[in-house]
């Protein structure tokens, strides 16, 4: 169980332009967790939401991880 805000940051190390990650929250706990681009062009993809399990999903262009989609319940 968590106890603090997290950050995940995603690597670009060995990421191929294409490449899909996603990652699943299922605990509804009081505190986020926060999807970070480890690329060149840095910063945060999305935060997951206190008290809400999230889906998040992020595909490489080359350079960065890019958001594209989030499903929250």
């Amino acid at each position: 169980m968590a106890t603090r805000n997290r950050t995940i940051t995603l690597s670009t190390t060995n990421a191929a332009a294409g490449d899909v990650l996603e990652l699943t929250r299922t605990d509804t706990n009081a505190y986020t967790v926060a999807v970070v681009n480890g690329g060149v062009g840095g910063g945060t993809l999305y935060t997951m939401p206190v008290s809400s399990a999230a889906n998040v999903r992020a595909c490489f262009d080359g350079n960065n991880w890019l958001l594209r989609s989030v499903s929250t319940w």
